[in-house]
């Protein structure tokens, strides 16, 4: 799983080249993202751009480590997950 370190203040944008698991003319229907745990850590502004999904990530308590997952759906009903993990540093 990847890691990132992210200070509490910092707005980042993150996402996931999903090109690698979808077929000849299959497509990405639904992206959404899942945080674990819930509290502190905002999630804004997902996006789908052909293969590619993305969203800004913004907060966190310090100190905290989050999970976040991106969820795909595919226009073949496929599902695919893949996650990172945040440790929340001032830095």
């Amino acid at each position: 799983m990847e890691y990132i370190i992210k200070d509490p203040d910092s707005v980042i944008n993150y996402g996931w080249d999903w090109l690698d698991v979808l077929k000849d003319g299959e497509a990405i229907t639904t992206s959404s993202w899942i945080i674990d745990p819930l509290s502190g850590l905002n999630e804004t502004a997902s996006s789908i751009e052909d293969a590619v999904t993305s969203t800004t990530f913004s907060g966190g308590v310090l100190g905290k480590f989050y999970i976040a997952t991106n969820r795909i759906t595919t226009s073949l009903g496929f599902v695919h997950d893949r996650s990172f993990r945040f440790q929340i540093k001032q830095l």
